[in-house]
């Protein structure tokens, strides 16, 4: 067995996939920015990301990258339930969002353990979806989402330029196998950035306006949010998400004073409900937000 076989092995011990692509598939994935820049009426999310790729070649790292590494971990989607005013409100949190920096944490230790000798860096300015795709670990849905076999959307991914010598299969960019004649995506998204593109119109997705606290802009209806952080319209129905783990497994309810507490999104969490969130999300961006996209959810945010 190889170095780059017996890697792959080891992390899936510990319980990851993963695959590895020779470097010189950088040829293949520059072709695929390229001709997303190309694009007639590319969307300006992915002109910029084109231009991110061009700007971050090549890779500024210690070490002669000879492959890149690519891992999925299962990530589960939860509930988050806010009971106030009399009212329950069950807010979904979707996958990739609860535990994700304990997902990476765990495997940059297992990493550490595996590699030996062998060197690995962070990818920057590529797309982590592509290169999952181009090492055969799954494919994208046409609302742009990253879809492992037997995990749907409940994959999180990490990605690594490695020194470690591989002779890689790259397989094709493609597109699920149910989504040829499904449009369920399209029609469920509240704002309209699912088109034809094989990139969304993140300019207008959701995901734009509930990763910091700026306010909410007159244009945008405060209906359309529906979960804790991200959007959740396009995959709660997906056909591809059929075998997925339901977010009613892994739920958090809190009482009337900390959903009060919660919604008062402007003041200073109280430290012990403080804890119970970061127990729960173990992603810190998320607490930072959850106030306030939880008054979104449940009707109580004021512009």
């Amino acid at each position: 067995m190889d170095d780059a076989k017996k890697i792959i092995y080891e992390l899936g011990q510990a319980g990851y996939r993963a695959a590895f692509l020779p470097f010189d598939a950088i040829e293949k994935i520059s072709a695929v920015y390229e001709g997303m820049n190309d694009a007639n009426e590319t969307p300006a999310f992915a002109k910029n990301a084109a231009a991110h790729f061009k700007g971050s070649q090549p890779p500024d790292i210690s070490f002669e990258p000879l492959s890149f590494l690519v891992a999925v971990c299962r990530s589960d989607p939860g509930l988050l339930v806010v009971n106030a005013g009399g009212k329950r409100t069950a807010i979904p949190v979707p996958p990739l969002y609860i535990d994700q920096d304990g997902c990476h944490g765990r495997l940059s230790e297992a990493l550490e353990k595996i590699m030996g000798e062998y060197k690995t860096a962070h990818t920057k300015g590529i797309s982590q979806k592509l290169l999952a795709v181009m090492g055969g670990l799954g494919r994208y849905g046409k609302n742009n989402i990253f879809y492992a076999e037997a995990l749907g959307s409940g994959a999180a991914l990490a990605a690594y330029y490695t020194n470690v010598p591989c002779r890689g299969e790259t397989h094709p960019v493609k597109f699920l196998d149910e989504c040829e004649a499904c449009g369920d995506c399209k029609k469920k998204c509240p704002v309209g950035a699912i088109s034809n593109y094989p990139v969304i119109n993140a300019g207008l997705c959701l995901n734009k306006y509930v990763y910091n606290l700026d306010p909410i802009p007159e244009d945008i209806p405060l209906s359309v949010f529906n979960a804790l952080i991200g959007c959740w319209a396009c995959q709660t129905k997906c056909p591809a998400n059929f075998f997925a783990r339901k977010p009613e497994e892994n739920v958090l309810e809190l009482d009337d004073a900390e959903s009060s507490a919660l919604l008062a999104w402007r003041e200073p969490l109280p430290a012990e409900l403080k804890l119970k969130l970061s127990d729960f999300f173990k992603n810190d961006h998320l607490l930072s937000v959850a106030g306030r996209n939880a008054a979104l959810v449940c009707g109580v945010y004021e512009r």
